[in-house]
This record gives structure tokens, C-alpha cells and sequence, in this order.
């Protein structure tokens, strides 16, 4: 596992000189320059530090190792590929076409409630992908159609169809993924941060992207669901998308592009009682994963 920091700057910023002196490699264009570091980088903790000095944009996130990814009981599925934006897109119009509002609340984001089939400007332009996401809705997966019928239905992945913007017809090379399951049990989020809406007083997390995504708290039996639990920062809010390890073999092994993952925690005690060593154990392997989380790999 390794956590990537992505830090972009103004490129006649003099601090460029500084990076560069510690290894960095800078690729600089015409307003930004830009670079990716690892933790694991030798002069880490020096970058870092100049990171909070200038107080820079630094995106992070993880890359786990196949292992680690084939070895998780569950993982949550990620974008590789982001294109275009649900229709009619002045003014977010989608949403009213889209969605049920009664529960929405334009502060958070918290509450939609999709109701009818979502509007593409035109049938994507797959290239190599065989997955999209749409941007601004971050919690809904596009596919081919012969992707769902050979890789998703089988686990009881149903679809919908997509429409073209203009004429309501149906897209014929694009189905939206209908994943509608809810995890069922909680997280355990423990002191990860978050974020209290002042108008409507729901609580929704920080993305989550440095080490593994938090452990359920009791066992999960779908293929395929979202969280209970909202993510997202300012007036942005949705469910991650998790998938259980069969799901993450059939996607891989049909070499289906347009997703990552990230492994789960799992724990080991599900619907079991716990001795008390059992329960020691469990909290050191769940402490330990947190720790390899938190460190430079």
C-alpha cells in the first residue's frame, strides 16, 4: 500500500526550486505546476513540511497492492473514469428531472431520492473503458449493457436505462447500474471527521482516501450496495458503492475497465460471541491495519 500525494501550485511560485531540491519532479504548465509524491519518498517528511508552510492543495490517495486487494472480504468501488454530466446540466436541472427533493437539502446535498432514468447528452464515447460516473453524482455507476448482462446481473446487479437529453429516447450503448441496497449494518467510523449540516442537522463524513475503507459492524451478504452513511464535504453528499470479493473477481478477471477499489476491513467475529481473547485479537488486527493506514508504506 502506498499513499500518493498530488500537489499543484502556481507555476512562477519560487518554491518550485525547493521541491526540485529534494527530488521532486515537477511537470510545470502554462499557469500550474504539478507533482505526485509518495510517503515513501526519502525527503517525505521535508516536502510535508513545506506543504503546510504554503499551506498547498495536496490530494491525497492510496494504491494498494493486488494482494492486498484480493485478499479483502469486501471493497469499496471507486471512478476511473469520469465523463460528462447529467442532463439538463444548467443550473443542476438534472436534479429536479431526476430526483424526489422532499427529503434534499441544498446546504449538504444530503437526500436525493433518484426516481426516473438519468439524461446523457449523447451515447458515451467508451474508448477502452467499460465503466463511467458521471460528474457531480459521485454514487452511481454507468456500464455497457453486454458489461451488466456478462459481469453484474449474474449477482443480481439489475439496470436502468439511460435517455438522450434532446429526444428522451433510450441510449442504446449505456445502462446505469441500479444499486439500491443499503449496507446492512453501519460503519465504524470511530474518529474519522465529519461534518454536521447547520440547516437540516444530518451528518455526512469526509471522503475517505488515505488506507483502507472502515470495517462494517456486522456482516454484509449482498454483491453489490451503498453505505448507510454519507460522504462528501460543502454542499456535496453521497453513499460510497461497495462490493463483495466475488464481485471484485468477476470484474477483474472480465478485464472491465473504468473502476479501482479499496479493501475493507474486515473482521473476523461477525454474529459470533467474542472471548475475551477473540476480542483482544480483533482489536489488534483492526489497530494494525488502521496503523498501516496511517504510515508511510
Amino acid at each position: 500500500m502506498q499513499i500518493i500525494h498530488r500537489v499543484s501550485f502556481n507555476r512562477d511560485s519560487d518554491i518550485g526550486q525547493r521541491f526540485e531540491d529534494l527530488g521532486v519532479e515537477l511537470t510545470v504548465g502554462d499557469i500550474l505546476a504539478v507533482f505526485e509524491v509518495m510517503e515513501s519518498h526519502p525527503h517525505w517528511p521535508a516536502i510535508q513540511a513545506i506543504l503546510k508552510e504554503y499551506d498547498l492543495p495536496d490530494l491525497a490517495r492510496t494504491e494498494f497492492t493486488k494482494d492486498e486487494l484480493e485478499k479483502s472480504h469486501l471493497l469499496m468501488m471507486r471512478p476511473g473514469w469520469l465523463s460528462g454530466y447529467p442532463m439538463p446540466d444548467m443550473d443542476f436541472g438534472y436534479r429536479h428531472m431526476t430526483y424526489d427533493l422532499t427529503d434534499y437539502c441544498s446546504h449538504c446535498g444530503i437526500g436525493f431520492l433518484q426516481t426516473a432514468p438519468f439524461r446523457m447528452r449523447s451515447e458515451p464515447k467508451w474508448g477502452n473503458h467499460h465503466v463511467l460516473m458521471l460528474n457531480w453524482v459521485f454514487d452511481e455507476y454507468f456500464v455497457r449493457p453486454e458489461v451488466w448482462e456478462r459481469v453484474f446481473r449474474k449477482y443480481g446487479v439489475q439496470s436502468l436505462p439511460v435517455l438522450k437529453h434532446k429526444t428522451g429516447q433510450l441510449l442504446e450503448t449505456v445502462v446505469q447500474l441500479k444499486i439500491d441496497t443499503l449496507a446492512a449494518s453501519p460503519l465504524k467510523m470511530g474518529d474519522a471527521p465529519y461534518e454536521t449540516c447547520l440547516v437540516c442537522h444530518r451528518t455526512k463524513f469526509l471522503p475517505h482516501r488515505r488506507g483502507y475503507f472502515p470495517a462494517f459492524a456486522a456482516k454484509q451478504d449482498a454483491d453489490m450496495f451503498k453505505t448507510r452513511e454519507y460522504f462528501g464535504s460543502g454542499a456535496s453528499a453521497h453513499h460510497e458503492v461497495i462490493i463483495s470479493s466475488r464481485l471484485f473477481r468477476e470484474i477483474t478477471s472480465n478485464r472491465v475497465k473504468g473502476v479501482q477499489f479499496a479493501p475493507s476491513i474486515f473482521r473476523r467475529y461477525w454474529g459470533q460471541s467474542e472471548s475475551a481473547g477473540q476480542s483482544r485479537q480483533r482489536v489488534a488486527d483492526e489497530r494494525a491495519v488502521q496503523e498501516r493506514s496511517s504510515e508511510p508504506s
